[in-house]
């Protein structure tokens, strides 16, 4: 785990997943209040699945970095589709997951272009934490069970 370029975050990389964590101070009020979620998927071109998904995770995520707002991203890999990716990012509010359009920003189309065949589906939702997963003693998922 190590620090993350916003505030606060920390990035961590398990399984092939490049994670961007808010802040433990941020993930409790989070939890209270509910997470506002983008999700964007995308679908690689040939043998540039790890160049998607590297790119996703550092120069995108440096781009959000600076969007009002923003407070962390996970990128998703398949592990049945090879070229198959999901990124979910988390906004403050409802109105900034809805109207932040990252993957249309010229800045993100121009980086990914070269890399992706097709964004596939775009979605926000209103997602809910289980406190255990945001507290001070917040536990992993293989600790719960």
């Amino acid at each position: 785990m190590h620090a993350g370029d916003g505030p606060g975050n920390l990035a961590e990389e398990k399984d092939g997943f490049e994670v961007i964590l808010p802040s433990a101070d941020t993930a409790r009020a989070l939890a209270k209040a509910g997470w506002n979620v983008r999700s964007v998927g995308f679908i690689a071109k040939p043998e540039k699945t790890h160049e998607l998904q590297t790119c996703i995770s550092e120069s995108v995520n440096d781009l959000l970095q600076r969007v009002p707002g923003f407070l962390g991203a996970i990128v998703l890999h398949s592990k049945h589709e090879e070229r198959n990716l999901l990124v979910l990012t988390f906004w403050e509010t409802e109105k900034q997951a809805a109207n932040n359009r990252w993957e249309e920003f010229q800045a993100v189309r121009k980086v990914l272009s070269p890399i992706v065949d097709v964004c596939t589906k775009v979605q926000t939702f209103r997602a809910t934490v289980p406190p255990i997963c945001a507290g001070p003693n917040a536990q992993k998922p293989e600790e719960i069970c």
